[in-house]
């Protein structure tokens, strides 16, 4: 009877595991924005972060990794490509 409980307690831990590691499935999609003056690759990801399940800093860099340049520094009327995941709905 012992080695029963045990092995129904495994089961669950296992089954709890697989439903809290569950991720819907992603797309991803961008959106142009051209930026403005005083803008910054910050602010700017202020603007579209709230749409994201990241924290903000690693929004700010999946902006950068979309957008490799040579400088650190954006310019107004630059034309930056801003990452959006899609999240499939449950």
């Amino acid at each position: 009877m012992k080695r029963f409980s045990n092995l129904i307690i495994l089961v669950m831990v296992v089954i709890g595991c697989c439903i809290a590691s569950y991720e819907p499935p992603t797309t991803t999609t961008y959106v142009e924005h051209v930026v403005r003056k005083g803008e910054t690759v910050w602010s700017i990801a202020g603007i579209y972060a709230d749409k994201q399940i990241l924290y903000f800093n690693e929004f700010v860099w999946t902006i950068r990794k979309a957008n490799p340049q040579e400088s650190k520094f954006i310019y107004p009327g630059q034309v930056l490509q801003i990452p959006m995941k899609v999240y499939a709905k449950k």
